[in-house]
């Protein structure tokens, strides 16, 4: 199961801090690697890279889609989303302005079955 998609200049930024290079080259982008649906990154828990963690890491449970080209933006219904604050949420909104028809295209084609059942019903 392949990982989160990452820009070069996000990948770059956790090599220079001293991280292995867990990623994986898809075009423009990369994504990290995973195993088991898991981060490599994710250790005990915890966010090894949480300083400098990649934007659809920081945006989590708020995903882009892009559908006929218009921007889409859905909560995952996961254990995070609940703890949120529609304020947190909205404020996770916002950061999806960041987020390009690529790296959301190459992320999409890494979700899960589960999840991808979960944005077909919140799109129909």
């Amino acid at each position: 199961m392949a990982g989160v998609a990452v820009t070069k200049k996000e990948r770059d930024k956790i090599l220079k801090a001293g991280f292995d290079d867990a990623f994986i080259q898809r075009g423009n982008y990369y994504e990290i690697k995973s195993k088991n649906g898991r981060c490599h990154f994710l250790k005990n828990e915890l966010c090894l890279i949480q300083e400098i963690k990649p934007l659809l890491c920081k945006i989590w449970p708020v995903y882009t889609i892009f559908k006929r080209d218009k921007k889409e933006i859905l909560v995952v219904d996961c254990p995070l989303a609940r703890k949120l604050s529609k304020k947190e949420i909205q404020k996770l909104k916002t950061m999806t302005k960041k987020v390009t028809k690529g790296l959301a295209m190459l992320d999409y084609t890494n979700v899960p079955a589960s999840i991808k059942k979960k944005f077909k019903k919140l799109m129909a």
